[in-house]
């Protein structure tokens, strides 16, 4: 398998998906990955143009080419929907509950220590003994993959209302 180019911490999906336990609202380059839109090479050159100018992610692989307005808008419309209550789905604290690992005063209780210690969920359930590493980082790959077939699905949406995937 060849080795993957490294993206900024701050933008690597699993860092996202991971921070303060939550799916938090997806950065677009983010989106654009999980929908096989953009290579992680264009969107890394994307990210240092953009880390050297401020220009906004979505502008920026408009004019170099990678996607289109189309796309880009489409992937927008998507991050505004991870900010809505489908967003709920996707909470790590939801889906352990929903699969008996924590009950519901342990994770009252550990999002209390999440928001006033600043710590991620996890971390929190972690200190807590509520879970463990492996059931942790389980939990968390299954949240990645959720968003990964969400992304997906919005992508082959896209497809089917005749939006193109990439830029000409």
């Amino acid at each position: 398998m060849a080795k993957r180019t490294r993206t900024p911490p701050d933008y690597r999906l699993g860092e996202l998906l991971t921070r303060a336990g939550l799916l938090p609202r997806a950065r677009l380059g983010d989106i654009l990955l999980g929908a096989a839109a953009v290579s992680e090479h264009q969107l890394l050159r994307a990210l240092l143009q953009q880390e050297r100018t401020g220009e906004p992610l979505g502008e920026i692989l408009v004019r170099q080419g990678v996607i289109s307005v189309a796309v880009r808008e489409g992937a927008l419309g998507f991050q505004r929907t991870l900010s809505s209550p489908l967003r709920e789905r996707f909470r790590l604290g939801r889906l352990l509950l929903e699969a008996g690992i924590v009950d519901p005063v342990t994770l009252e209780a550990a999002i209390r220590r999440q928001r006033g210690a600043r710590v991620k969920l996890g971390d929190a359930l972690l200190e807590m003994g509520a879970v463990t590493q492996d059931v942790l980082e389980a939990f968390l790959k299954r949240q990645r993959r959720l968003l990964a077939a969400l992304a997906a699905g919005m992508a082959v949406a896209a497809d089917a209302h005749g939006l193109p995937a990439r830029g000409s």
